[in-house]
């Protein structure tokens, strides 16, 4: 029983995986499986930095495939209860609330009212809508 444990884990998680990608689930399991896969993550961006050989990790390719497909499952599961419910969980609202810092504003196409980072800001200038270019209202009369 303890040998086969191991050469079935695999397997049953990528099943798993597919009916994720078919099968709504509740928030919370979601909420869940997104810490579990940012944990996932930091664990194979730290056995990858502090490998000594690279063939020390050679499950590396099939483990990069395996956890983008969860990724793949988690994108398509969180869209589906954004569109549906509208709330898909704790996790994927402050992810939201720390992109855009409380304000609805943040990203949208609305010129910067300071000035053009580019040109330095100066008074009067404003940006393009063709290019991002900075028209000066000196140097560029229309």
């Amino acid at each position: 029983m303890k040998r086969t444990l191991p050469k079935v884990a695999v397997p049953v998680a990528v099943v798993g995986i597919v009916l994720l990608l078919v099968v709504p689930i509740p928030a919370g399991l979601l909420d869940v499986l997104i810490i579990l896969n940012i944990v996932l993550a930091l664990v194979v961006l730290l056995t990858t930095m502090f490998v000594r050989k690279p063939l020390d990790f050679s499950v590396f390719p099939s483990l990069l495939l395996v956890a983008t497909l969860f990724r793949l499952g988690l994108n398509v599961a969180s869209t589906r209860l954004v569109l549906g419910d509208g709330y898909a969980g704790h996790v994927i609202e402050a992810f939201g609330t720390v992109a855009i810092g409380g304000s609805i504003i943040i990203g949208s196409d609305l010129p910067d009212p300071r000035g053009d980072p580019v040109c330095g800001g100066h008074q009067g200038c404003r940006t393009s809508r063709r290019g991002g270019r900075a028209l000066h209202p000196r140097r560029h009369a229309r």
